[in-house]
């Protein structure tokens, strides 16, 4: 079973700020336990925020292909994790 401890905040990995506690998530066809996660509290949403906030002025200005791109790259990303 595996621990996401960490939120991606800024482009980067983060340890959370807030102690807000977890939860464990259960496959609800085995009922095992698959992680835990860590919840994130207001200083944690509040670095995210402003992340997004600074990131704004240069991803407002990209272009149509360079968001498909982006988006094509998540997706693949998406396909090499299918089995987690």
């Amino acid at each position: 079973m595996g621990n996401i401890c960490k939120h991606y905040i800024g482009g980067c990995w983060v340890d959370s700020v807030s102690d807000c506690g977890g939860h464990t998530v259960i496959n609800p066809a085995t009922e095992s336990e698959i992680c835990n996660l860590r919840f994130g509290g207001k200083a944690d949403v509040d670095n995210a925020v402003n992340a997004a906030r600074n990131a704004f002025p240069s991803f407002s200005v990209t272009s149509v292909s360079a968001r498909v791109e982006l988006l094509k790259s998540i997706f693949i990303e998406y396909e090499k994790r299918a089995d987690d």
